[in-house]
């Protein structure tokens, strides 16, 4: 630990002078400066050192600092250097070497963010020692602007609002102007400052969290003295918008540019005043922003407007300012033509701090093949891999624990190298073989506090714990005044319950040299609140808070230890204080109320609590609080639904209806209070008789009744009104003497928080069921009479049936159904949706967010990865300039994804560039960000496959997006027409068809969203017709007597002909024969496989074909001189499948197309058939069907189509339907007479 003198430290910008041209001469002598490739040698070894000599890399820093002072790479040379003079093991002068650099004489001034590195270690070892108003002068943190206007937050119920403008850069700059903010209040521009210890303004009003997201704006105003060249410096972790002087110069998107947190941009500077514009558009609202020159030095004579003033722009020429040269950059200006193998893995790991790990991988893969035994080189590659977390985890493993293998035979000595393999041991559960290379490094180190620490920490890992307690022992007993090992021993003190221990500990070490080190002051801090040294943690949390003494986070400590003290009054204050500067904080107003309850001041704090309650109408146990106090029920106007179980268990008698239901819902109530802002309180209240054993079973528990946020009742009682109380078993309830007879009654609150900007998340209440009979059913919701909620959405129930109650400022909606009988079920029967009478609330959702957040998840996909731009390049590079149009392309890339990825994943949001590297995974995603690559122009989109089965339209409580869910996207084919890619649909599907159906429902005429514009897009996807989908069946049959031989081709077209030939192509000869075998069973029961063969099956990209060679003894039965066949063509059995009843309540709902074209040939030699066989053609409901017979010399031939389509029957018209059905099988089981 360094101590550290103001006079021994320069504090202005010439801080770094340069060296004369004499004294130039002189040092390039003594210190010669390095070439490049030792210059990236040395700035690679300082990041990974090949030897545990911190001297030895002090040398290496200074000697590379000195070669290049105004290089980028200054920076990350000093932050090396000060994590070497921080820690426990630092050489004796490290820090002070540190110092001492400020005042040296370089080659070339030092970069500006190196100087930032050396102020901020100094400023903070100052504060460490005490000396705040000398850290204060050289805080760097002076440099960043201090004060800037904000206004926010804009939006609507997204999240991210890139690309969306607001009226701060719509209209002319005015500090009057007002604005709606995103959460409906007005907005205008406001102060804001520097936090203390931050340098980020952080954007972002005083509300609470919910209330203060969204897109928000800053206006920085910088006087200049004169025209200058400048760049504006900004941080920011989310994307952004700038405008300079009213022109827009940056739109940081994080998703598809990856730029680094820091960036750099060109603002050159009128005389005068300037205005910077910034906007941030995610939950990133923290921005750090600097006006520096070349080097990145703070420009001098600047001032920052820090009132709520607007001043004009400067006139006169601003010079143009070149591009920011950062480290990419400067390598690039000084290894213009070809780079040594360190130069490049430098500029790998630039590539790296740049957020663009795909390039660095690659540039550093170049090195290692440039340098494969250069031992830093390979250090330095290793670092790249280890931080690719963008490749699939199982590959990053196996390359790293090859490439370990191949460095151990480079050298076993490499110092950053050892710790790296010791970690892949522990990844790999083997700790034991780490711990003993540990031992056999602190046997050549002894001492050494880097093996130390990762010898206690693999004894953790092995639950050796006292082993690792000696180890921790041992490395405290060697650096005992250390503060970051001090901390981490008091904190063992107080999980041993050493509580004073602990503080006396962290004591000690602030009075030994270290008073104002931060993480021991809140320590001390915490440890004497603990302990119940409240006075004392009072004189430190001032001393913690001396730079931030009005924050919202010190008044809130403070208050809370003022009122553990019984300083109620002073509590209070502090309160009111936080209140006063976040006025829409209702926490705040609770813990004033709170304080002024304890001091007896009832009514006031009544008042304080509705305060906070007008804030937050969700915070329901506040009403409740002013409902006792106040001696009045606690809501009210609920009271009056409540129904009384015991009587109607007095007065139920059975009825016809409860037999053969398990239970009857005797009373069935919910009642619903909505609060102005959303939130909600459910009080549901049931009373349920168990008819026999299936009952019991079912509610034997009453989970629901447990999970409620509010148990009023829950109780057993027999068919006399005795009453049981059930018992608490595990996270539910058991209900005590339950037998058929019995009744339950469960009655509960739940409380549901305000939507926000959704809409409001309204239950659905359901008056009838298919699982028992409900006797009485009601629905009560109570609402403001002034609301913009929402609004009643009633299904199946009768207007006349909804009636309306004013209970003064709020309005009850009452909705009753008596003797509802249990709902008959049926095969194929619409949802319970569509049929039960059921009420909700709520509004239409926005499309506009919903939009853009889809494009956004699209985008994603399609992040421009190297290993994918390269692969498109490779896929298209066969297609000459006349040949690559984007339809072309589009089926090269088809064909290259199909062939590649064998397995296809679940998710559509996976990464592509896992199936890419992997061979397996999100196909959709590869082929779009391949697409994307190649200049394929596509649409993101998102279908509903569901429509065709919907029998109602979606009402505008449900439409779009809700019922939109399925990815796909339109490419722009340039050959009349687009093609379409669907996720989930087969490999080796072509591109230029649309399958008619997916296992998630219907593709043909579904409904589709083209995620462009602000709503979207609307259309229909295109029937791709009949032809190519479905079973088809192409046979010929001989008679042998009574015997019969048949061979057939069957064809499986569409996505499951594609699916199942995928299935087929990778089994054996064997596992073919048995597929077969099944196939033969479920077609043509009786019959014997003699053949099969799978022909074209090893040709990737076809549907599956079988031809079996059948035979079948007895097949036909002798009848006199004839032969009765039995019915030759394909069994549709449509009354077994579709028609099992006389008669039906509901719709027939068929949610599949079901398409068979079968084509038999009956070949009867000198036979003839006795009687010509009647066809059919019917084309009726959902049915198209078609069966004709053609006769010839030589016998004739059967040809059967069978369409059945997606869609419902009315209950009206299936008479209709069961009488097509057996008209359908009547004919198919007709038999022939041969003669």
């Amino acid at each position: 630990m360094i101590r550290l003198h103001l006079s021994s430290v320069l504090l202005t910008g010439a801080l770094l002078s340069t060296l004369s041209p004499a004294s130039a001469q002189k040092e390039a002598k003594e210190h010669p400066p390095l070439s490049l490739p030792e210059f990236a040698r040395a700035v690679l070894d300082a990041q990974m050192p090949p030897s545990p000599d911190k001297e030895a890399q002090l040398a290496t820093l200074d000697r590379a600092l000195r070669s290049y002072p105004s290089s980028p790479y200054s920076e990350r040379i000093l932050q090396v250097w000060r994590r070497i003079a921080e820690a426990p093991d630092a050489p004796a002068k490290a820090g002070k070497r540190l110092q001492e650099l400020l005042q040296a004489k370089l080659r070339s001034p030092l970069h500006g963010n190196a100087r930032l590195v050396i102020e901020s270690f100094l400023t903070e070892n100052l504060r460490n020692q005490g000396k705040y108003e000398e850290a204060a002068k050289l805080d760097p943190r002076q440099q960043y602007v201090q004060h800037a206007l904000a206004v926010g937050p804009f939006g609507d119920s997204g999240r991210s609002f890139r690309g969306v403008a607001f009226e701060p850069e719509l209209q002319e700059l005015s500090l009057k102007s007002v604005f709606r903010g995103r959460f409906g209040g007005k907005l205008r521009w406001r102060c804001i400052s520097l936090p203390p210890y931050s340098s980020s303004l952080e954007l972002k009003p005083r509300s609470p969290a919910e209330r203060s997201e969204g897109a928000q704006y800053a206006l920085i105003q910088v006087k200049s003295p004169g025209s200058q060249v400048a760049w504006t410096e900004l941080s920011c972790y989310g994307p952004y918008e700038l405008w300079w002087n009213g022109q827009r110069i940056a739109n940081v998107d994080r998703i598809k540019n990856r730029p680094p947190v820091r960036s750099y941009f060109a603002t050159p500077m009128h005389e005068g005043w300037n205005r910077l514009l910034v906007k941030t558009v995610a939950s990133s609202s923290r921005v750090g922003i600097r006006f520096v020159d070349s080097i990145a030095t703070p420009l001098p004579g600047l001032h920052i407007e820090s009132e709520r003033k607007l001043h004009p722009i400067g006139t006169g020429p601003a010079p143009l300012a070149e591009s920011y040269e950062d480290e990419l950059a400067w390598l690039a200006r000084k290894s213009p033509g070809k780079s040594s193998a360190t130069v490049l893995a430098l500029r790998a790991h630039s590539y790296m701090r740049h957020a663009q790990p795909d390039l660095a991988l690659a540039m550093s893969r170049k090195a290692i093949a440039a340098a494969p035994k250069d031992i830093s080189v390979a250090a330095a590659h290793f670092e790249i891999l280890r931080q690719a977390r963008r490749l699939p985890r199982d590959l990053q493993r196996s390359e790293e624990r090859a490439f370990l293998d191949r460095c151990s035979k480079l050298s076993q000595e490499h110092w950053h190298l050892t710790w790296r393999r010791m970690a892949r041991l522990a990844a790999d559960d083997k700790s034991e073989e780490a711990l003993q290379r540990c031992d056999e490094l602190l046997a050549k180190h002894p001492g050494n506090y880097q093996a130390l620490r990762q010898k206690a920490r693999l004894l953790e890992n092995l639950d050796w714990d006292g082993m690792a307690a000696a180890v921790l022992d041992e490395i405290f007993a060697r650096y005992p005044t250390h503060p970051k090992l001090i901390l981490e021993q008091a904190r063992r003190l107080d999980r041993l319950d050493d509580t004073a221990g602990a503080l006396s500990l962290v004591e000690k070490a602030r009075a030994a040299g270290l008073p104002g080190h931060r993480a021991l002051l809140r320590a001390a801090y915490r440890y004497s609140r603990d302990t119940g040294a409240l006075q004392k943690a009072l004189a430190l949390r001032s001393l913690l808070d001396r730079d931030s003494e009005n924050s919202r986070e010190s008044l809130d400590a403070k208050a809370e230890l003022a009122r553990k003290l019984g300083d109620h009054e002073q509590a209070l204050a502090l309160f009111r204080e936080i209140a006063k500067k976040e006025p829409q904080n209702a926490s705040a107003h609770e813990d004033i109320a709170d304080s002024l309850l304890t001091l007896g001041r009832l009514e006031e704090a009544v008042q304080q609590w509705k305060t906070a309650l007008a804030i937050d109408p969700s915070k329901h146990g506040l009403r409740e609080r002013i409902a006792y106090h106040e001696r009045r029920p606690y809501l009210a106007e609920t009271e009056r639904y409540r129904l009384d179980a015991l009587a109607e268990v007095a007065r139920y008698k059975s009825r016809p209806e409860d037999q053969g239901a398990p239970s009857t819902l005797v009373l069935d109530q919910m009642v619903i209070r909505v609060f102005p802002d959303g939130s909600q309180m459910e009080e549901t209240q049931q009373l349920r008789r168990l008819n026999d054993k299936k009952g019991v079973q079912k509610y034997e528990n009453a989970g629901q009744a447990a999970d409620a946020d509010e148990l009023i009742e829950l109780r057993s009682i027999d068919a006399k009104g005795k009453v049981y109380r059930p018992q608490r078993v595990g996270g539910s309830f058991s209900m005590p003497r339950l037998a058929p007879g019995m009744f339950i009654e469960e009655h509960y609150r739940n409380y549901k928080s305000a939507p926000g900007l959704k809409p409001i998340d309204f239950t659905s209440f359901f008056f009838a069921n298919a699982d028992e009979p409900f006797r009485y059913s009601r629905l009560v919701v109570i609402l403001p009479k002034e609301h913009k909620l929402g609004s009643f959405l009633l299904t199946n129930y009768p207007k006349a049936d909804w009636s309306k109650e004013s209970l003064g400022d709020l309005e009850a909606h009452i909705f009753l159904k008596r003797n509802m009988p249990r709902m008959p079920t049926e095969p194929a029967m619409p949802e319970l949706r569509e049929i039960a009478p059921w009420v909700t609330f709520g509004r239409r959702p926005e499309t506009t967010p919903f939009v853009r957040s889809g494009r956004e998840s699209f985008q994603t996909l399609t992040l421009p990865w190297l290993e994918i731009r390269e692969k498109a390049k490779e896929i298209l590079s066969g297609l000459n300039q006349a040949q690559a149009t984007p339809g072309a392309k589009a089926r090269a890339i088809h064909d290259f994804v199909h062939r590649h990825v064998k397995r296809a994943g679940n998710s559509a949001l996976a990464s592509p560039l896992h199936a890419l590297l992997q061979g397996e995974g999100n196909r959709f995603g590869l082929e779009l960000a391949l697409l994307e690559a190649a200049g394929v122009p596509w649409t993101p989109a998102i279908l509903d496959l569901q429509a065709s089965s919907r029998g109602i339209e979606a009402d505008p409580l449900w439409n779009a997006p809700f019922n939109y869910k399925h990815l796909a996207a339109r490419i722009e084919s340039g050959e009349g027409k687009p093609f379409w890619l669907i996720h989930g649909a087969p490999r080796y599907f072509p591109i230029d068809q649309l399958p008619p159906a997916l296992p998630f429902g219907t593709v043909a005429g579904a409904p589709y969203l083209l995620l462009r514009g602000t709503q979207g897009e609307p259309g229909r996807l295109p029937d791709p017709g009949l032809d190519q989908v479905g079973l088809q069946f192409d046979g010929t049959l001989r008679l042998h007597g009574r015997d019969a031989a048949l061979k057939v081709s069957l064809k499986l077209r569409g996505m499951n002909g594609y699916r199942f030939s995928e299935q087929v192509r990778i089994q054996d000869e064997n596992t073919r024969q048995l597929i077969a075998q099944n196939v033969t069973r479920s077609f043509f029961s009786g019959w014997t496989v003699r053949g099969v063969r799978f022909p074209g099956i090893e040709k990737e990209g076809q549907p599956v074909t079988i031809e079996l060679n059948l035979r079948r003894k007895n097949f036909a039965r002798k009848r006199g001189n004839e032969l009765l066949l039995p019915p030759l063509p394909m069994l549709s059995q449509m009354q077994r499948r579709f028609a099992t009843r006389a008669e039906r309540k509901y719709p027939f709902v068929s949610g599949s197309l079901d398409v068979v074209s079968y084509r038999l040939r009956l070949e009867l030699g000198d036979k003839r058939c006795s009687q010509r066989p009647q066809g059919l053609l019917r084309r009726k409901l959902l049915l198209d069907y078609g069966l004709s017979w053609e006769m010839s010399d030589h016998g004739m031939t059967l040809s059967q189509k069978r369409i059945l389509r997606p869609g419902r029957i009315p209950a009206s018209r299936f008479p209709e339907w069961i009488e097509l059905c057996k008209e359908v099988d009547r004919i198919e089981n007709m038999r022939l007479r041969i003669r």
